[in-house]
């Protein structure tokens, strides 16, 4: 899942993971910058795994 938001505001967004059942996933943030210059930055928090 792949998300390009400059929201500026904390948004809640929710991966089902079902499809993964009984097998190793492994969860990678990533934040880049746009090419400009600018400083870019990325805030998680409360972030949670889990199946039925």
């Amino acid at each position: 899942m792949k998300i390009a938001s400059n929201s500026h505001t904390w948004v809640k967004k929710a991966f089902d993971p079902t499809p993964y059942k009984d097998q190793t996933i492994r969860l990678y943030f990533n934040v880049h910058g746009d090419g400009y210059g600018d400083l870019t930055y990325m805030y998680l928090d409360d972030v949670s795994v889990a199946t039925q």
